[in-house]
């Protein structure tokens, strides 16, 4: 049996709050993802977060629900675990579509003395509580947590509480792709795997996304089994369609005169594509005046619209007859943000509370770079 895994789909109609007409990007990656599993006869395996919230809406279950009933009307099985951001007691997945399984402290074998274990997203103490009864038979974990060997800011669990027996970890909640081989002090190397987020859920987001396809190197042409590990197993990365993104700078007007026209240029697309407007993300001085309502008015809106505007602008002031910047965001917005993201408990998340109650943010860090280790450079 083929598998794709996959996490972090986040499942809802608009991508980002600040920019409400842009949507649809979340709905189109689950539409790639089953073809994708039918394409390769694939089981599909979540590690978690498929909504965005533990009460999704009934536009978003419905398109959950229609991936998933392409997947099983093939005899596909579809495996699910849950992330911080939609866990529910019980899991509103499992419940809106009984033909899924949970993975929850269940042992599954896709391929003969080859067994993948699920846990649901955890406090780092219950996580390596629970990691310590992972079954002998499993190979693989599955889990929605940050990896301290990757995250070292913020995470919540270490690879070190994989059992010596586990060799693969595939890991939600990084919306980065990761296939790494990490040394141990108890056991083999460990395999670690995050296909990252299906679709931008943040501008600061990488832009490519991809899902695995995880194989059995006896089942591949020997050709395609030469890249297989110590297991047998085979990991391709396959691209995800997103939304076309460009990066632009506004250093003066014969800048802007240039992306004006650029804008003004650009076809309307196809309607029946809803990845069609790209985004423009530009960087641009605010003493070069007219910039956001002359773009604005290049890229059009609604019926005539031809993209969508990210504007981050970059503060000049005068300082004794010279210039320089100021950054836009201040860290207690910063904090604040990263907080609303990060788990209670962690790391990140009592740097974020300590920023924010802080009168002066030097010590702060200065204590928590210690902390983790960082030595000043």
């Amino acid at each position: 049996m083929n598998l794709i895994f996959t996490a972090d789909l986040h499942i809802k109609p608009r991508t980002w709050g600040s920019i409400p007409s842009l949507s649809g990007d979340a709905y189109h990656s689950l539409r790639q993802i089953a073809d994708l599993c039918l394409a390769h006869q694939a089981a599909l395996v979540i590690g978690g977060d498929i909504f965005d919230t533990p009460r999704p809406s009934a536009a978003d279950a419905e398109q959950f629900g229609l991936m998933v009933d392409r997947i099983a009307s093939e005899g596909l099985p579809v495996g699910v675990i849950q992330g911080n951001h939609d866990f529910a007691d019980p899991p509103w997945p499992t419940v809106l579509n009984p033909q899924l399984t949970h993975l929850e402290k269940k042992l599954t074998y896709p391929w003969t003395n080859f067994g993948i274990y699920g846990l649901d997203a955890r406090n780092p103490a219950d996580l390596e509580n629970a990691l310590s009864f992972v079954p002998k038979e499993a190979k693989a974990v599955i889990l929605h947590q940050l990896c301290k060997e990757v995250f070292p800011l913020g995470w919540n669990f270490s690879l070190e509480w994989v059992p010596p027996h586990v060799t693969h970890v595939w890991i939600g909640d990084y919306h980065e792709r990761i296939d790494q081989m990490f040394e141990r002090t108890d056991g083999p190397p460990v395999r670690l795997l995050s296909p990252g987020s299906t679709h931008v859920t943040n501008i600061r987001d990488p832009w490519e996304k991809s899902v695995f396809l995880i194989q059995r190197s006896a089942d591949l042409p020997l050709d395609d089994s030469a890249n297989s590990d110590a297991d047998g197993i085979v990991v391709t990365p396959i691209p995800l369609r997103t939304r076309p993104y460009h990066a632009c700078v506004v250093n003066e007007e014969a800048d802007l005169d240039r992306l004006v026209e650029r804008f003004q240029e650009l076809p309307v697309g196809d309607p029946s594509d809803p990845l069609r407007f790209p985004v423009f993300v530009v960087d641009y001085r605010t003493d070069v005046p007219y910039v956001e309502s002359r773009l604005q008015a290049a890229l059009g809106d609604a019926g005539s619209r031809k993209g969508y505007l990210w504007l981050r602008p970059t503060v000049i002031k005068a300082v004794i007859g010279s210039e320089e910047e100021a950054p836009i965001e201040e860290t207690a917005d910063v904090a604040d943000c990263l907080a609303e993201f990060a788990s209670p408990g962690t790391e990140l998340h009592s740097l974020c509370a300590d920023l924010l109650n802080a009168e002066q943010t030097a010590p702060v860090f200065e204590r928590w770079r210690k902390s983790v280790g960082i030595e000043n450079v």
